[in-house]
């Protein structure tokens, strides 16, 4: 059996430890392990302007005990009277201004049930020298989609554990909100969906004033995914025939896109237009992402099946591919669609492309099938380097379902959805991305109670990174999904409207007879 040695610690006096004059001397086992914590904090790399991270200890009976040193000096030294730890918060704001670019060296030491006590290998933080945007925008929703009708749309201060109510769903008669998205990380340059409720539509944030308006025209029907054109004129959306089902066993929720196409809505003349090179019948796109100069639009596509009326291993075989095509804003779209990255090579479907708003990476996720990333356990995050073309799987990614992601202003963090928790929910994790594309180890975003993620059964879904507070007071909101103005959106007179598609959206369900 292997001795474990023991040593004193002296702890120096008058930190929080209530030891009096001459400090406080322990005696505590060496474990030869670093301590098992939740969140998560080992080895991770975090900004020098986040919130405290706020731990519990997994397995401390008691007291624990908390020394940091940094490599300016500077060591913050408390105790806690039970596994839950808190730093206090001015003392770890200094930490990190004094620490920015370096390294501080976390010692843990927790107090068994019998007085005697643990004394863990001190693990590493890294604080970057680079900022993350103040506010994390994000819908928080029940993980089964029975919940559907409680959701909230929450702005949390990254810097503290302030949050704030965007808008409560319970105020629009469980209307569904969804698809929020920003012109470079502004909270000034909005836009959101409202489904069913009092004023379905799609909200238009300019300012300090809000337009409602609906998107559909003799093409398309309501607008879905978004992506702002970096001239602020534009956004380009998806628009869908979504079909929801179920599996009896694993993950067992499933959407597939029976049909989809991309549209342009140009917000000085409330005109829709598309193009057949992204509104191809033959095609299903998706996912629509602008380039950081505007001068590409980047989306998923996939075959459009000609029967739906298939069985789902067959379903299970549908991938899309990560393409683009080339833009100007006097000539609209030009030339060929480009193929990115392709499913054929990857045997993987590509969804959700987020480019870096410096333009050097494309944050994108793969997996088996499909483009419904938070239901697939196999989605991981994908870095690509526009520079060179190539790509390759991202470091932050876990076992289980990466989703939804954003980038910080200044393309050195990234926000994303991730089951890795428990399999169910998904949580807001960040990752510091260096100038090699390196994406780091994440951390979970920190609660004021790490608690409260084990007493809350909550999805933090579609994070977004913004770089203050969305300004409007709810009350804005509701007023504007209320008001009964609303400006329908017009059809581009050169867009050509499709005959009625003879393609069968019909699905075959398992137990039916197939003619």
């Amino acid at each position: 059996m292997k001795t474990r040695a023991w040593f004193s610690v002296l702890l120096a006096a008058g930190l929080m430890l209530g030891c009096g004059e001459g400090g406080m001397r322990i005696s505590a086992r060496r474990t030869d392990a670093f301590p098992k914590l939740f969140p998560d904090l080992i080895g991770v790399t975090i900004p020098p302007n986040i919130a405290p991270l706020h731990f519990r200890v997994t397995g401390a009976e008691k007291a624990v005990i908390v020394r940091i040193h940094g490599d300016a000096g500077d060591t913050l030294t408390f105790r806690s009277p039970s596994a839950k730890v808190r730093i206090p918060g001015r003392r770890w704001r200094t930490l990190l201004a004094n620490n920015r670019g370096r390294t501080f060296e976390v010692a843990v030491f927790a107090e068994r049930a019998d007085g005697t006590w643990d004394a863990y290998d001190p693990f590493p933080v890294r604080v970057a020298r680079e900022t993350v945007d103040n506010t994390l925008v994000y819908r928080e929703i029940g993980p089964v989609y029975l919940y559907w009708n409680r959701m909230r749309l929450v702005q949390r201060n990254l810097e503290n554990f302030r949050t704030s109510v965007i808008l409560d769903n319970r105020r629009l008669g469980t209307a569904c909100m969804n698809c929020h998205g920003f012109l470079d990380n502004d909270p000034g340059r909005m836009v959101m969906h409202v489904r069913r409720g009092p004023g379905p539509g799609t909200l238009l944030v300019d300012g300090r004033d809000i337009r409602k308006i609906d998107t559909r025209t003799d093409f398309n029907d309501h607008a879905a995914f978004a992506s702002w054109h970096p001239s602020g004129d534009r956004i380009a959306f998806s628009v869908h025939a979504f079909k929801q089902f179920f599996h009896a066993l694993g993950e067992n929720r499933d959407v597939v896109d029976l049909s989809s196409d991309l549209i342009v809505y140009d917000i000085r003349t409330h005109t829709v237009t598309t193009d057949p090179r992204i509104a191809d019948p033959a095609w299903m796109e998706t996912w629509p992402a602008w380039s950081a100069d505007g001068r590409f639009l980047y989306f998923c596509r996939a075959p459009r099946p000609e029967d739906w009326n298939l069985p789902y291993p067959e379903i299970a075989r549908i991938r899309y591919d990560l393409v683009r095509i080339a833009y100007d804003e006097a000539e609209g779209f030009h030339g060929e669609v480009e193929t990115v990255v392709d499913s054929r090579e990857t045997g993987l479907s590509a969804a959700q492309p987020r480019v870096s708003p410096d333009g050097r990476w494309i944050l994108f996720c793969l997996a088996e099938h499909g483009t419904f990333t938070a239901f697939r356990p196999s989605s991981d995050l994908y870095l690509l380097d526009t520079a060179t073309g190539r790509f390759r799987k991202a470091d932050c990614n876990s076992g289980r379902s990466e989703s939804h992601h954003g980038w910080s202003s200044n393309s050195r963090w990234i926000v994303f959805g991730s089951k890795r928790r428990d399999g169910i929910h998904t949580l807001s994790y960040f990752s510091y991305v260096d100038g090699d594309g390196n994406c780091h180890k994440p951390f979970l975003l920190p609660r004021e109670d790490p608690d409260d993620y084990a007493a809350e059964f909550m999805n933090y879904q579609l994070p977004e990174l913004i770089v203050r507070p969305v300004p409007l007071p709810e009350s804005r909101f509701i007023r504007a999904i209320y008001d009964r103005a609303v400006i329908r959106a017009g059809l581009d007179p050169e867009v050509r409207l499709r005959e009625e598609s003879a393609v069968s959206t019909e699905m075959w369900l398992p137990g039916e007879t197939r003619e």
